[in-house]
Order: structure tokens, then C-alpha cells, then sequence
């Protein structure tokens, strides 16, 4: 069983200015089609996980090793939140995720209750694609 990660960026482009990080997505995108057509004879499932926003430093993160002077005093701070409420303009449900909310699809795609699903590209991002 595969499980692949990748982000509503690969799906739809929305951000502007980060077009390598967008056409990566979509390849994994099309790398778990491909592979979950050629994978299934061998009862090999490959699925992927297309994650909208996450309460995570990943932002922060970036921004620093962009070549920001300074590490950010708020980076690894486990009470700080990446996004505010202004998130649920482009979310519907009105928030970002917490990480063990894409780990939750993760472990159902790895259990025997998605025993059927192969090649499923499975959108986690709150409603914000749809």
C-alpha cells in the first residue's frame, strides 16, 4: 500500500508565484494514477492525499530558509496557529487542518477498509476545492 502526499496546489493553482511547487504536486498527482494502474495486478494500492491548509510551521519554515535574517521567535512554538480565522474566506468548514486530521485519511487508506480504493486522489482541504 502506497500513500502519497500532496497538496490542493497540484489540483488547482491558487498561490501565486510558487509554479515548481504547484507542477511537483500535480506529477504526484499523476505518479499515484499511473502507479495504482500499474501496482494493482500485483494487489498493490497507491492513493494520494491532496492536503489544503495545515496547522503546521511549514510557512514559517519556508520564509526562513528563504534566507530570513532572523529564525522567527514564534517558529516550533506548539501553541501557535500557521493560520487565523481570516483561513475561513477560502475554507468552508472555516479552518485549517490539524495534522492528525490528514493522518486520520491516512491510516484509513492504509486499512483494510479501503481495501478497494486504489488510485484515488483524496481531496482533504476542508471544501476549499470544491
Amino acid at each position: 500500500n502506497i500513500i502519497n502526499i500532496d497538496s490542493i496546489e497540484g489540483a488547482t493553482f491558487m498561490v501565486g508565484g510558487v509554479r515548481p511547487y504547484a507542477v511537483a504536486k500535480a506529477a504526484v498527482q499523476f505518479l499515484t494514477r499511473m502507479h495504482a494502474k500499474q501496482l494493482g495486478k500485483y494487489n498493490i494500492r497507491v492513493n494520494s492525499i491532496c492536503a489544503g491548509a495545515i496547522q503546521t510551521d511549514m510557512r514559517l519554515h519556508v520564509r526562513y530558509d528563504r534566507g530570513d535574517r532572523e529564525r522567527p521567535a514564534e517558529l516550533d512554538d506548539p501553541e501557535r496557529k500557521a493560520f487565523g480565522p481570516g483561513i475561513g474566506r477560502f475554507v468552508p468548514l472555516g479552518r485549517a487542518a490539524e495534522p492528525s486530521e490528514i493522518a486520520n485519511v491516512a491510516l484509513f487508506l492504509a486499512s483494510d477498509l479501503a481495501s478497494y480504493v486504489t488510485g484515488a486522489i483524496v481531496m482533504a482541504d476542508g471544501g476549499w476545492t470544491a
